[in-house]
């Protein structure tokens, strides 16, 4: 199981520069929280490691292991729990990584993740992982990345990130 979260190209040299991610609401970037609203958590999806999902990662896509919410508060909630926290699911600092992967598999499951993969739709925005600590860019194990970064990102992600993989995106087409 991984952790995937999203960014706009736009912010992209903005936070591999900073070298962390971190809640919109501790950015410059306008619009990153939920209708432009600056939020205090990071938000992540899952899915599981396996070709069939990591080939239908979005460009600017970073992809983390689980073990980095080991150290960290963090909720999960099938869609976005958005104001309302008490109905997100809340886990403890030092959740033990076995209890970590069984919430993350029944999230992934409960998100209908296998039926919007088959009808070739982005499953992620049915499933949240959210908190407030920031991430370091160096526990990221891949970046999906199209062509349209420029030249100059890509020396910046090679020289200060080299365990990322950079992958290169792809359109799949639908299969039948």
């Amino acid at each position: 199981m991984y952790l995937i979260h999203k960014t706009d190209p736009d912010f992209l040299s903005e936070i591999v520069k900073s070298k962390y991610l971190l809640p919109s609401s501790k950015t410059n970037n306008i619009g990153q929280g939920y209708h432009g609203s600056p939020l205090p958590y990071i938000f992540m999806n899952c899915i599981k490691n396996d070709p069939k999902y990591m080939d239908r990662l979005r460009p600017y896509t970073f992809v983390f292991p689980i073990d980095i919410l080991y150290d960290r508060q963090f909720y999960t909630d099938i869609e976005w729990a958005g104001g309302n926290i008490s109905e997100a699911t809340y886990y403890k600092k030092n959740t033990p990584l076995p209890e970590i992967t069984d919430a993350l598999d029944k999230l992934f499951t409960q998100s209908g993740a296998n039926a919007y993969r088959k009808r070739n739709m982005d499953f992620t925005y049915k499933q949240e992982i959210f908190f407030k600590k920031r991430v370091d860019l160096n526990d990221a194990t891949h970046l999906v990345i199209t062509d349209r970064i420029p030249k100059e990102v890509i020396s910046y992600l090679k020289e200060h990130y080299p365990n990322m993989k950079l992958v290169m995106y792809a359109k799949k087409n639908p299969t039948k």
